[in-house]
């Protein structure tokens, strides 16, 4: 049965029916409008309406019958509904869903071995910083959030070259253990292609440098293979781009997580499909009909054929945009298998304005109960999303130096304006908006 069985099956309802409806009702349950044989009629502006339903249904019989049938339309549409069946929007057609995410607490059988919520044992956090990247305080912003705000206490893998790790290494490692600095392979850094008229193997020419880079997004299997204790252990891998803060506690994304793939990978009406591969990111709010990859969630029992496929169309096809070549993977399903799951689209916001003077506005000293009950009133903590994009064109757009470090300072918890986080960070830099 189907959304467009349901829909064929209401047009089938007569329109005199549908006319008489409201008016069958309210007398079928008795509400007013009484009418009394060989005498004028009660409520006169009403009698026309009874006339003209009294010619169309003649038996109380029929009426309860076409009652019923309302009913069990409203039943069937009910279990349709639970069925779970998507109809694609048609300003997302050109995307392979799952299904649209949702909140809820349904719980179905697997597919393959399971699905645990991700947390400080199993998942680990991917970050990446090359070339410019390193110059600024980015990178230690978001780690710095992720467990403040975030509160992961588990691994953080940072992608970087050998100029980042000797940063990155008094910047982060000084307080921070939890943080593995890898630097890539070679053939990673600068993978090769064959030149057949030549017969000899060339650096790769991408149509942006940093694709090089990007492909860092795909290779985090790789690289935590070669740790046995991460491989016996690790099974998710969730994907931040360091212009990102994290606004909460993750815990809370990672339980909507759940649910969303228990309900689109997972349901009775897929547990059937085998064979496929899935990823898991939020909607792009500003290009229609493309996921935005700045957070990305994967599943590395299930991520083999979208994480090799999205690398090879990054090899492959000439273009910039890594979101691009995401979306001909997802339009070559039968060539990849690969499905887009997603997430709540709550958990991420833009860094604005408004979010931002919300933040600056709030001085930490006044959160909570007020010392002078006849002078202040109690200061509720204002509470962020879970991750914020702070990118270079809405800080631009701002313009605000000022606003952007209180903005920030509430960010990253600071309470007064001489805490130090490490000798090797500087307070200013890493409060302004340009991070330098």
């Amino acid at each position: 049965m189907s959304a467009q069985f349901l829909q064929s099956l209401v047009q089938l309802i007569p329109e005199y029916i549908l006319a008489a409806t409201p008016l069958r009702l309210i007398d079928l349950l008795g509400i007013g409008f009484k009418e009394e044989r060989g005498r004028k009629k009660r409520f006169s502006t009403f009698s026309f309406h009874r006339k003209m339903s009294s010619s169309i249904v003649q038996s109380r019989t029929k009426r309860i019958s076409f009652v019923i049938f309302i009913i069990l339309l409203g039943v069937m549409s009910n279990i349709i509904k639970s069925m779970n069946i998507f109809l694609p929007d048609s300003d997302i057609d050109e995307i392979v869903w799952i299904g649209k995410p949702k909140s809820t607490d349904r719980q179905f059988t697997t597919f393959d071995t399971g699905i645990a919520i991700p947390d400080n044992n199993n998942t680990v956090i991917s970050l990446i910083s090359f070339g410019n990247l390193i110059e600024s305080y980015q990178v230690e912003r978001c780690i710095l959030t992720i467990r403040k705000r975030g509160l992961f206490d588990g691994i953080i893998l940072l992608f970087t070259d050998d100029a980042g790790k000797q940063r990155y290494r008094k910047s982060i490692l000084s307080w921070d253990n939890q943080t593995k600095i890898i630097i890539p392979h070679v053939e990673d850094l600068q993978p090769m292609e064959k030149i057949e008229e030549v017969n000899e193997l060339r650096p790769k020419k991408y149509a942006q440098k940093t694709m090089i880079f990007k492909r860092f997004k795909t290779l985090h299997s790789k690289y935590i293979a070669e740790d046995s204790a991460m491989d016996s252990n690790i099974r998710y891998v969730l994907y931040i781009d360091v212009d990102n803060i994290i606004g909460s506690a993750l815990s809370t994304f990672f339980k909507d997580y759940t649910k969303t793939v228990i309900n689109e990978i997972e349901a009775p009406k897929n547990n059937t499909i085998k064979g496929f591969s899935f990823i898991s990111m939020f909607r792009d709010k500003h290009l229609r009909g493309k996921m935005h990859s700045g957070v990305i969630m994967f599943d590395r029992l299930h991520e083999l054929g979208c994480v090799n496929g999205w690398r090879n169309e990054m090899d492959s096809f000439f273009h910039s945009s890594d979101q691009s070549m995401l979306l001909r993977v997802l339009d070559d399903y039968d060539r990849y298998r690969c499905r887009a799951v997603a997430l709540v689209h709550g958990h991420q916001v833009f860094a604005n304005k408004r979010l931002m003077v919300d933040a600056s506005n709030l001085n930490h000293n006044d959160i909570g109960e007020p010392k002078d009950r006849k002078k202040k009133k109690k200061v509720t903590a204002l509470v962020l999303p879970t991750f914020i994009h702070v990118t270079k064109y809405r800080i631009n757009r701002i313009n605000n130096a000022t606003l952007f470090e209180g903005f920030m300072r509430y960010a990253l918890d600071l309470k007064n304006f001489d805490q130090v986080i490490t000798e090797y960070i500087d307070l200013k830099e890493i409060l302004s908006p340009t991070g330098k």
